[in-house]
């Protein structure tokens, strides 16, 4: 093996060594930050406000919102669109938001992984519509069956 060589294999080990401990020290940090803050662990992902929990009236970011609709995003992810009033009403304005997505981030992804498996499971592809009121009722429904009593 050439010395070109042998430096090469090196530095690629020397790569490899660091992505694990940057891995190693990343988790180490997640699981100190649970224990430091049991509150933040100890939230139940079925009853944080989601985008699917909005409704024409509410208020977004300082927005009125007139319209929600599903529909399939990218990697099978529910997506809430949004439509607001505008200046002009003929166009209204429009926002995408993971209609899974929590308001606050509570630290755990359960239910969006559990509504992108619903999506699946449905056989719906990227752009179809989605009934946000059937998803969400199915979802944490499947998630209450799930948990252990």
């Amino acid at each position: 093996m050439s010395t070109e060589q042998q430096v090469q294999q090196l530095l690629w080990h020397g790569r490899r060594r660091r992505r694990r401990q940057d891995r190693e020290t990343a988790l180490q940090q997640q699981q100190q930050h649970q224990i430091s803050n049991p509150a933040h662990a100890a939230v139940d992902c079925r009853n944080v406000h989601r985008a699917w929990d909005l409704r024409p009236g509410d208020c977004f970011h300082g927005r009125v919102i007139v319209a929600v609709r599903g529909v399939v995003g990218l990697a099978s992810s529910p997506v809430a669109v949004l439509s607001f009033t505008g200046e002009d009403s003929e166009h209204p304005v429009h926002t995408r938001i993971g209609a899974a997505h929590p308001d606050v981030e509570s630290g755990c992804d359960d239910v969006w992984r559990a509504a992108r498996a619903w999506v699946r499971s449905h056989g719906l592809r990227e752009g179809e519509a989605v009934d946000l009121e059937l998803l969400r009722t199915e979802v944490l429904g499947s998630l209450d069956r799930e948990r252990p009593a």
